[in-house]
């Protein structure tokens, strides 16, 4: 039986959890927080509560696992993310055994305003710091520059998540009633929680280690006609957007499909339900 650590137990991580141990995988969860070791106790995941960066008992006897998955934010509010977030993983990579294999949960941010339809041969360029944070640990797991951390690389894989929808989050109240919204023609890369569970466990089940991979919608509707629809559904008051943006990157994400034989569940974000 596999033994995996979710480093964030969150919004995507506890399901995710919850979904591994139906699949037959003992769990260990991490948080920050004491409030949520029952919840994860409750749903059979073994909890542990620590804040990075650390190279405390508790992480390094989460990290004693086959596999450790690597979700957690960089946090886009912190002025200095681009010191922080790297401090925290790196303390995760360190304390790593040799034998672990590491999936590390990543974002199409990386590619910054590039325009058109992006894939994994495209140079990421980011353009927040956040985004630079993330490129940053995805450089130090594809290309490795010492003895101690040159086979990151080969039992290592990135997964970059498009835009996430689904669960409980209320797609549209951010701009709801807003006015003049920039780039109303960008098309909108979305990714629904459900598909990106799925998609996790199909790539760690089917040994895809070493790969680079987006995930994101099949289609991509532009961003004012997305909110407008989705403000409508949840009764908010519709925003207005600019005529503008209409050649804003696509994220396209059809490698991992097509290595995992899957298709996804909701590959339209028009017909999400909030």
């Amino acid at each position: 039986m596999n033994k995996i650590a979710i480093v964030g137990c969150g919004w995507l991580g506890l399901p995710l959890a919850k979904a591994f141990l139906k699949n037959g995988f003992l769990v260990n969860g991490s948080t920050t927080t004491k409030e949520k070791i029952s919840i994860l106790e409750e749903n059979g995941i073994r909890p542990f509560l620590f804040s990075l960066p650390t190279s405390s008992k508790e992480l390094i006897d989460c990290l004693n696992v086959d596999i450790v998955i690597i979700n957690i934010p960089p946090g886009r509010k912190d002025p200095n993310v681009a010191i922080h977030f790297p401090e925290k993983v790196h303390s995760i990579l360190t304390n790593i055994p040799n034998h672990t294999k590491i999936l590390f949960i990543s974002s199409t941010s990386v590619y910054g305003d590039l325009q058109g339809v992006v894939n994994e041969k495209t140079i990421p360029k980011p353009s927040t710091a956040s985004g630079q944070a993330l490129y940053h640990i995805e450089q130090k797991l594809l290309n490795q520059s010492n003895s101690v951390e040159r086979d990151w690389s080969k039992r290592s894989s990135i997964l970059r998540l498009s835009g996430l929808v689904g669960g409980s989050r209320i797609q549209g109240r951010f701009f709801a009633g807003k006015k003049n919204i920039p780039l109303g023609e960008a098309p909108v890369n979305l990714i629904h929680r459900d598909d990106c569970i799925r998609i996790i466990i199909g790539l760690i089940e089917g040994e895809k280690w070493g790969e680079l991979y987006n995930l994101s919608c099949d289609f991509h509707p532009d961003k004012r006609t997305f909110y407008i629809k989705a403000c409508i559904d949840a009764g908010l008051d519709v925003p207005s957007f600019l005529a503008e943006g209409k050649k804003r990157k696509i994220i396209n994400s059809d490698k991992i499909k097509s290595d995992l034989g899957i298709k996804l569940l909701h590959p339209n974000p028009m017909e999400f339900s909030f």
